[in-house]
């Protein structure tokens, strides 16, 4: 077994544990992935994650990529516990990217290897999958670490039993043969090589599912089930293939969308010796797309291009509509809306809507003290005996006070009363004063006694998060999603694109269907026509039981290129 016990002991290098020898003959492999064990990540550092993928987006010219600025994004979300940022950083690292030229200095040098290899092990110390997956790729190639061809293999198979979907994938691969390589480059394990690209194919990876399905179609071809066992019904694994391979196109796979181009052109066994000079077309145009920008993903391609037997919607021939129209929608960052914004203006706890509390710098130091609620001459002649004035405008809130064991029940009572207290805005030397139901000015000193006044800032426009993928292109932003939800297998109410959530927060797998601002969820999205069934993530190979799935339908709209449907 590997020594993975040893990556918390002080000392220990993550590099040089003890590993298990690669077993390529393994029986059987169990299905992990990588979102179970992985941290999870901040808001703020999703945004510096993403901010720095737009920065370097291969939908701009080379010598546009701010290469730089990228990593040291990518370096601060990595800090906060961004796995994704971190093997970012690492990657860019090693090789260094980037040029000079007039439109700025955007060169990356690489940098020096025992630091990449730290941060590496920084992410193993972490449980990270894909720590192992890189690690392996460094004994492969001596890159830092002493080279080791079968350290390299026992690095990638921890890495795919822990949910790497890279190292599942080169694993699958090199198992995918129909005998054992005699120099050990590749090996006949069928049965593990497809469990292993099961695997990768449902955690959304593009070239696992291209492996996958283009197996599939090339076993069911030559009369053979995918484990290479003769069948006298081979020919009903080409749906199967069709549909993994149309998957590793939304998955962002250009050899897929290459696969089926030339399977519809030329009316190949996969598509039913059928020639779809339009299906076609449309492929190539996404495999174009994908060549030029393979960060891109296209979740929502049965929109545009859904397999046959579907009729395909009128198309106006430009890439730009089909590309668009194929990618995933991602609602853009709100205002977060409380109770305090729902109140009437006249109010005194109202916050006007897209609003938030702030103290500015330089009032500091009035949120560091607090007023007393009432006082008299004699316990502060510094300021007229009463109720506390507010030295500036701003929200004011009271603070109980902490009860007494002589309290009498009617200080009781007010101490209830008293908790919870919204901040309250007040005009500068107005009095700090509370209107509790049952209470008279003969008891305002009772009452105002019991408080201390904190200062929580003034009311300034909210900041809200950038959503750097909508601007590179990647998604499309939408300023407002529906409040149509439906449970997974039930008749769709509505075509539309819809967006799976987890009904259980709880639920390992509940962050790779989060609904928080600047979320990943947007890859899982799916066109649902109206009176299908709405799609079921287990069948898809995700661990989840379909009652423990919700989906939330983002944008009303039917197939095609139409504009969306107002609910």
């Amino acid at each position: 077994m590997s020594d993975l016990a040893l990556l918390s002991e002080e000392g220990v290098l993550p590099r040089n544990i003890n590993l298990k020898t690669f077993e390529p003959h393994r029986e059987a492999f169990a299905c992990e992935h990588a979102a179970r064990r992985a941290p999870v990540w901040s808001a703020e550092a999703q945004e510096r994650f993403e901010e720095g993928m737009s920065l370097t987006s291969p939908a701009l010219w080379p010598n546009e990529r701010n290469w730089p600025r990228a990593m040291k994004l990518w370096d601060e979300a990595a800090s906060q516990g961004h796995w994704k940022a971190a093997i970012m950083w690492i990657q860019t690292a090693q090789t260094g990217q980037g040029e000079d030229s007039e439109k700025g200095r955007f060169a990356v040098p690489p940098q020096e290897p025992e630091e990449v290899v730290q941060r590496v092990e920084a992410l193993m110390r972490q449980n990270v999958a894909e720590g192992f997956y890189l690690m392996g790729v460094f004994h492969d190639t001596g890159y830092g670490v002493k080279s080791s061809v079968d350290r390299a293999w026992a690095f990638w198979e921890l890495a795919a039993d822990m949910g790497s979907a890279r190292a599942q994938t080169k694993i699958g691969k090199a198992l995918n043969a129909a005998k054992d390589d005699p120099r050990g480059a590749w090996w006949g394990n069928k049965r593990v090589a497809l469990q292993m690209l099961e695997c990768a194919y449902a955690q959304g990876d593009g070239v696992g599912a291209f492996e996958l399905g283009s197996t599939v179609d090339r076993a069911a071809a030559n009369g053979r089930n995918p484990d290479l066992t003769p069948s006298e019904e081979s020919a009903a694994h080409f749906p199967r293939a069709r549909q993994i391979l149309h998957d590793a196109v939304k998955f962002g796979s250009e050899d897929a969308a290459i696969h089926l181009t030339v399977a519809f052109s030329s009316g190949e066994p996969l598509v039913n010796r059928f020639i779809d000079k339009a299906r076609s077309e449309r492929y190539s145009v996404l495999a174009d797309e994908l060549w030029n920008n393979p960060d891109l993903r296209f979740p929502n391609l049965d929109k545009v291009l859904p397999l046959p037997p579907a009729v395909l919607p009128q198309w106006d021939g430009h890439p730009e509509s089909l590309i668009d129209a194929a990618k995933g929608v991602r609602l853009a960052p709100q205002p977060v809306t409380t109770s305090a914004h729902r109140l009437p203006p006249q109010d005194r706890a109202h916050l006007p809507p897209g609003h938030t509390l702030q103290v500015p710098a330089h009032l500091s130091s009035f949120a560091r003290r607090s007023l007393a609620g009432f006082t008299t001459a004699l316990e502060d002649n510094t300021r007229p005996p009463g109720m506390a004035r507010a030295p500036l405008a701003g929200y004011w809130q009271p603070r109980v006070l902490p009860a007494h064991a002589y309290d009498d029940a009617y200080t009781t009572h007010l101490r209830r009363e008293l908790a919870d207290l919204p901040p309250m805005r007040f005009r500068e030397h107005e009095r700090l004063q509370i209107a509790l139901r049952g209470t008279t000015l003969a008891y305002e000193d009772a009452v105002h006694r019991l408080v201390r006044w904190n200062f929580m800032g003034m009311a300034v426009p909210q900041v809200l998060p950038k959503d750097w993928l909508a601007q590179a292109g990647t998604v499309r932003a939408i300023a407002s999603a529906t409040r149509t939800t439906c449970a997974s297998g039930q008749p769709c109410p509505h075509s539309g694109i819809w967006q799976p959530y987890a009904l259980d927060k709880a639920q390992s797998m509940a962050r790779v269907l989060s609904t928080a601002t600047l979320n990943e969820t947007w890859k899982r999205q799916a066109f649902v026509p109206q009176g299908e069934r709405m799609p079921s993530l287990s069948a898809q190979g995700l661990p989840m039981e379909d009652d423990q799935v919700g989906w939330w339908l983002m944008q009303a709209c039917e197939m095609g290129f139409g504009t969306p449907i107002t609910t």
